[in-house]
């Protein structure tokens, strides 16, 4: 929820930059002659103060949408960082498919840490495939869409190549999956997935993948769509890395959803689909052909990606009414973390017993591989 003084804050951004606003409406659409701007706030959780802009002209007013960073905020959200590449590549990706694109820029202020942009209508892909009623849209167009738009934004940036291994190694040795592991009650797997990557590191020590810029959240709630387009949002947390990296966010995404969800996919478009469109669609435009290696790091990458997800509901309830419903999400995602742990852990023994024959390494540990996971509080 926006709290009054947390709107107040974005209010008096905007008043002291209204006439520069203003401008980079009229320049974003020449025909308009805008006049008057109203904040209204947007009661939704956010890192940043959100807002939409009623920005009023002679015979009509149009909508745009405002976010501003939080005074004290020490996250990795980036408004500079979404302003430049909405504004490099959203053209760019445009003009691949113009029915998937990302919200103009209509201008950015760093002094105030202010972005203010197209402002989408619509729903996001989230929401049509897992929420009632059911929407009138073709799901699997939408899903083959997402997976075009992040090959075409990965392919435009690719530049340079470096061992995702490497990388991986100083995402599992971060807190937060060495975290993971303990919340979800299986801390003795983690020696496991430590000594699985070190074999794979030796096995493939010249294993090179092009780097390009991610977008470092890329799920179905992170996809507008407004009437047939699909828009891609919030870039705050973009970067260079690896494909790898928002391919496992997105699969990684469907693990967290709750039981009722599934239940909803499965009379409109089940899951284990959604996700094969998706990557079917992705790997068609991308041009890269998977391999064993590949299929390596994208386990590794699942279980970073997923650590992620669970650690988001791990936080205090800003409400007494919120306390319930997040205390089930914790239990939920909890379970899911440590059934997709000993998944993807089983997978990659096999396939370092395939390199040499060797003893499993999961196996010198009590709790079994695929077995349910006991529940810590």
């Amino acid at each position: 929820m926006r709290s009054d003084r947390a709107s107040g804050r974005l209010a008096e951004r905007v008043a002291r930059r209204k006439s520069e606003i203003l401008a980079g409406i009229t320049l974003h659409e020449p025909q308009s002659v805008p006049a008057t701007v109203r904040v209204c706030p947007i009661e939704e959780r956010s890192v940043h103060e959100i807002a939409t802009l009623e920005v009023a002209g002679s015979s009509a007013v149009a909508c745009y949408f405002a976010k501003a960073t939080v005074p004290g905020y020490a996250g990795s959200q980036d408004l500079a960082a979404e302003s430049r590449i909405l504004a490099d590549l959203g053209p760019r990706m445009a003009a691949l498919n113009r029915k998937t694109r990302c919200p103009a820029v209509i201008a950015f202020f760093p002094e105030e840490k202010l972005l203010i942009e197209e402002f989408v209508r619509g729903q996001t892909l989230k929401a049509l495939l897992f929420d009632f009623p059911p929407p009138h849209a073709d799901l699997g167009r939408l899903l083959s869409l997402s997976g075009e738009w992040l090959a075409n934004f990965h392919r435009s940036t690719q530049r340079g190549y470096a061992n995702p291994l490497d990388w991986l190694w100083g995402e599992i040795h971060s807190r937060q999956l060495t975290d993971a592991f303990r919340r979800c009650s299986i801390p003795e797997l983690y020696p496991v997935v430590v000594q699985l990557l070190r074999h794979f590191r030796q096995q493939y020590p010249n294993l090179y993948r092009p780097l390009c810029q991610v977008h470092g959240e890329f799920t179905p709630l992170h996809i507008m769509v407004q009437n047939e387009d699909l828009y891609v949002i919030d870039f705050g947390s973009s970067h260079r890395g690896f494909p790898c990296e928002d391919l496992a966010r997105f699969s990684t995404f469907y693990e967290g959803l709750l039981p009722w969800r599934g239940a909803i996919a499965l009379l409109r478009f089940p899951v284990a689909r959604q996700i094969n469109v998706f990557l079917e669609s992705y790997a068609a435009h991308a041009g890269f052909l998977a391999n064993l290696e590949d299929d390596v790091v994208n386990r590794f990458a699942r279980l970073c990606a997923m650590a992620h997800q669970q650690l988001c509901w791990e936080r205090e309830p800003r409400s007494y009414r919120e306390k319930g419903p997040l205390k089930i999400r914790q239990i939920w995602t909890r379970r899911r973390f440590a059934s997709l742990a000993r998944r993807e852990l089983t997978h990659l023994q096999q396939l370092a017993d395939d390199d040499q024959g060797s003893t499993g390494l999961v196996s010198q540990f009590p709790v079994a591989i695929g077995a349910d996971t006991p529940l810590s509080e």
